[in-house]
This record gives structure tokens, sequence and C-alpha cells, in this order.
């Protein structure tokens, strides 16, 4: 009965969280009390120790945060990962690389490509780091709870549910969301998107940008009344994938597409796409958003281009101070028609 009425309900006025509804008192207060935790476990990593030790006096307000040093993501990667833990290397659950071609911002704001090849491993107990990888970041239990948490809220507000069958074709440790959702998940990693949907008979399928741009270049599967598919659900890298050739791939495509924005260095779904395709929500309870002028490093007004810089705020493992992704957006904080009124990032 639960499951039936789940595809009744207009699933744009659900919400998967709590945080999704609280107003910008309640959220700030929130944002507020993490961005302390957050900052205090910085203090413990070796990489913010001494950038830190000139702080001045407490954070009494989230606009404080332009009090803490700005970081670039080409200075996180010159660190070993020993260097950046901001807890014991016993409470590490799991340790990922990067992708192969991310795209780094220097500390001269200059963009250069890095090759790294994926690599994820769990732990159980001892700290798994694969010598593949030239970047390392570490997750605790809780950060991946808190990724799976993001996943869920993504999923559920493009109308995934308990009763669909949901099948994931990424490789990525942080979409346990899924799971949280629909009991018809399933991790099939090394399944083709055409046999996903042909032979599984998927309704929903959770992809990679790479695999966006082959189920976009085939015709057929996408016109194919019989077959179940009606939604796709995509990972966009903000650092080394293209968001102008995803939205092309997806105006291309005759079944619904909905991104999440990740990145390696802060988890999964930063921010995600409703059903109305209007920018992309930001998870404000986990992440702080500024858009600063790439050139004087000072706040711009909503409405106008700036660069994004994003602080974690619940990031255990490795906490992230300021961190300029050399994206360029503007933050949108009017009501969305989905009902959602928190910020959103356009591109």
């Amino acid at each position: 009965m639960g499951a039936a009425l789940y595809d009744v309900l207009p699933f744009e006025n659900l919400y998967w969280s709590q945080f999704e509804t609280l107003s910008t008192e309640e959220m700030q207060a929130i944002q507020l009390s993490r961005l302390r935790q957050s900052v205090e476990r910085a203090r413990n990593v070796p990489f913010y120790a001494e950038r830190l030790a000139g702080l001045q006096g407490s954070i009494a307000s989230v606009d404080d945060v332009r009090q803490l040093p700005l970081t670039t993501l080409a200075e996180v990667m010159a660190r070993p990962l020993a260097e950046r833990l901001g807890v014991p290397r016993y409470k590490i659950a799991c340790v990922s690389g990067f992708e192969a071609g991310v795209q780094t911002l220097a500390a001269d704001g200059s963009s250069r490509a890095v090759e790294v090849p994926q690599t994820t491993e769990r732990t159980t107990g001892k700290t798994a780091v694969s010598a593949r990888s030239a970047f390392l970041n570490a997750w605790t239990e809780r950060d991946l709870e808190a990724a799976a948490e993001r996943c869920a809220r993504f999923l559920y507000a493009n109308g995934v549910r308990g009763n669909h069958l949901l099948t994931d074709l990424t490789s990525g440790e942080l979409w346990r969301g899924a799971a949280r959702i629909s009991a018809g998940w399933l991790r099939a990693e090394k399944t083709t998107v055409d046999e996903a949907v042909r032979s599984m008979r998927s309704e929903e399928l959770l992809l990679s940008t790479a695999q966006l741009k082959r189920l976009a270049g085939n015709g057929r599967l996408l016109m194919d009344a019989s077959l179940p598919l009606r939604a796709v659900f995509v990972e966009m890298d903000l650092q080394a994938d293209s968001l102008a050739d995803s939205v092309e791939w997806a105006r291309s495509s005759t079944v619904p597409v909905y991104r999440c924005l990740t990145l390696p260095a802060l988890g999964g779904c930063v921010a995600f796409e409703c059903h109305e395709h209007a920018g992309f929500h930001v998870q404000e309870d986990d992440f702080l958003i500024e858009c600063l002028d790439p050139v004087t490093l000072e706040p711009v007004p909503d409405g106008t281009p700036g660069e994004l810089v994003i602080t974690s705020l619940r990031q255990e493992a490795t906490p992230l101070v300021r961190l300029r992704t050399g994206k360029t957006v503007v933050l949108d904080r009017a009501s969305c028609a989905c009902g959602r009124e928190r910020l959103r990032l356009r591109f």
C-alpha cells in the first residue's frame, strides 16, 4: 500500500529530509554550528594548522568564513593524504582516488589537467591505500553516510520510490543513497546501459557522464516505447566533466535526465537538479557556498557571475576550507517552482 501510494502522490511536493524545508534562519544556524566544528577539525590538519594559526576571534556568523584562508585544489593535491587528515587513521573507512583528466586550479588561478587513475578501496580496521593513485582522499563512515543522505535527497526529489527498479552502473562508493530509497536498487557497474534497460528492464539508471553520452547516442534505445526506462540520474564531476556537453546530451534524450554535481575532494552530490531543471539546488546543511570575484576575491552580488568557492561543513576525514573550484557560477536564491527555497547554482 505504501509503495503504491508513492506513485500517486505528486513527488515534487515531497521531501526526503526535513533539512530541505528549513527556513533561512534555521539553515544559517545549522551552518554556523557546523562551520565552527569544521574549522576546529581543520586545526588538527597539518595542511591547515599553520594557515589557521593567525585566525583572530571566534566565528560569530557564516559571513565570518571570509576570515579563513582560500584553498586551491592544486594546493590540496600537492599534499599527501597523511597531511590532510582531520581524524586518526583508524577512523578511515574508505580511501578513493581522483579520476583521470581532472582540471585543477593552480595557486595563480590557471587551470591544468592532471592524469590520475581512479581507485576506491574499502577498509576494515586498516587504511587501504592504492599505489596507483597520485592523489587520494579519505572518508570516515559518517562521511559516507552523509554522502548517501545527499544522494537520497537528489533521487527522491526526482521521483525515485521504494517500488522502482533502479540500476546503478557507476563505480562510485558514494551512491549508497540509492539503497536507502529503492528496494529494487541494483549495483551493476559492469553492466552496459543496453543490458540494464533491455534485459534487466530497469526503470531508472544511475550513470556517469561517459555513460550518458553513450545513451544519448543510442536513439533506438531511447525511442523504444516498450521499454520501462523513465529517468536517468547522472553524477557530474565539477572538475573533470563538461557541463555544456552534458546539457546537450541530456537534451538529445527522450527520457528525463537529472544531474548532480560532485567533487572528488568533497564527496557526492554537492548540488542537484530537480524536475524543473532551473539550476542546481545546493545541499546547504553540508556545504557553505561563496561566489567571489576571481580577481579581487571579494563576494559578488547574487545574480552576478563569480567563482564558486565551497567549504565543507560535515566532512570529517579531510575537511576543506574555502576551496576555489575555478568554475564560474551565478547564485540564485529565488524560490524554485518545485517548492524548494534553498540556494541554487546556475552555470
